[in-house]
């Protein structure tokens, strides 16, 4: 694992409908595109501090209607997408703005940089990311905690660790901060 002086966790809330997961997005028309980014900046130390964090709406083009099961999920309302989302450019400019040149290993909970690729490639933008820079820690929570994969979720971390949530579950920012604590448990093990 990288030991720069800051790491940062991404977490992000894509187009969902009822059955859509067992399903792993592949039913028609259900394309998971990103409505939501989060990313918090923790020092890379013993008690890996939070010092910085940004939530990122983002407008959809392909599902520009969100789903009842989406909004019922996320307590994201299709009014707050419609006024406050950003186009994807303008959202990857954000970030990477938040994340500066040189920002070291950008950690999730699954493979959020591919999907957020796959988004990039699906509205033909390109992609402003080495690849390289992502890192998903599920299989380390897996080996961490040898639990059945519905427990790794982000937001069933605090229940299956034993830690406070620290938000509403299916929030970007809240889900990072479960992330965060999950591996701050793991740094503390000496299995982070």
């Amino acid at each position: 694992m990288s030991r720069s002086s800051e790491i940062a966790i991404l977490d992000m809330e894509w187009t969902v409908w009822e059955g859509s997961w067992r399903r792993d997005g592949q039913g028609p028309g259900e394309f998971r595109e990103v409505i939501q980014i989060g990313i918090i900046k923790l020092t890379d130390t013993a008690d890996m501090e939070e010092t910085e964090d940004i939530q990122i709406l983002i407008r959809p083009v392909l599902n520009p209607e969100l789903s009842e099961y989406f909004i019922n999920l996320t307590g994201i309302t299709q009014s707050q997408v419609d006024e406050q989302g950003l186009p994807m450019p303008e959202a990857l400019a954000t970030m990477q703005t938040f994340l500066k040149p040189g920002m070291p290993t950008i950690y999730s909970n699954g493979v959020d940089g591919n999907i957020l690729d796959e988004n990039c490639q699906k509205i033909g933008i390109p992609f402003p990311f080495a690849p390289d820079k992502f890192a998903d820690i599920h299989s380390n929570l897996d080996d961490f905690l040898n639990v059945h994969p519905r427990d790794l979720v982000s937001s069933r971390l605090p229940e299956t660790m034993g830690f406070s949530p620290p938000g509403h579950a299916h929030d970007a920012i809240a889900d990072c901060r479960c992330i965060a604590e999950a591996l701050r448990i793991m740094r503390r093990a000496g299995s982070f």
